[in-house]
């Protein structure tokens, strides 16, 4: 069975294995860009993305490798961009600030974390076809 969602799933686990890779090069950049997007207009814009990420996942999950994760993973995607703006700016700064303390290592080790979850998207939709039988 064959979706419309499952590129669009692909594209997304490309970008954030991308966030990953540049959060691994440099993890202070990638504390400046968090603290840089840390605003009012910046959480509704993080809001839709999750939203839309999550929508995403969703509909691609039926026809995935693994539809029961992909959709827990859509809905905690889903209900965490609906809760974001609710978050607000201050704690948002305050988890950041907490994340720039544990140092470059933490930082670079959750850069790989991001990394696994873009190759878990990439493998959950790539085509049951090329397995080995």
């Amino acid at each position: 069975m064959s979706s419309p969602w499952r590129a669009p799933v692909g594209l997304v686990g490309l970008v954030v294995i991308a966030v990953g890779v540049l959060t691994i090069a440099s993890p202070d950049g990638a504390i400046a860009f968090g603290r840089s997007h840390l605003t009012p207009a910046g959480l509704y814009a993080i809001a839709f993305i999750r939203i839309a990420v999550g929508i995403v996942l969703l509909l691609a999950a039926a026809s995935s490798r693994m539809p029961g994760v992909l959709r827990v993973i859509g809905v905690v995607i889903l209900i965490a961009g609906a809760v974001t703006p609710m978050f607000g700016v201050d704690r948002s700064l305050a988890v950041l600030e907490w994340e720039a303390s544990l140092g470059p290592i933490a930082i670079r080790a959750m850069g790989f974390a991001i990394m696994a979850i873009g190759g878990f998207f990439i493998y959950a939709v790539s085509s049951r076809e090329t397995e080995i039988a």
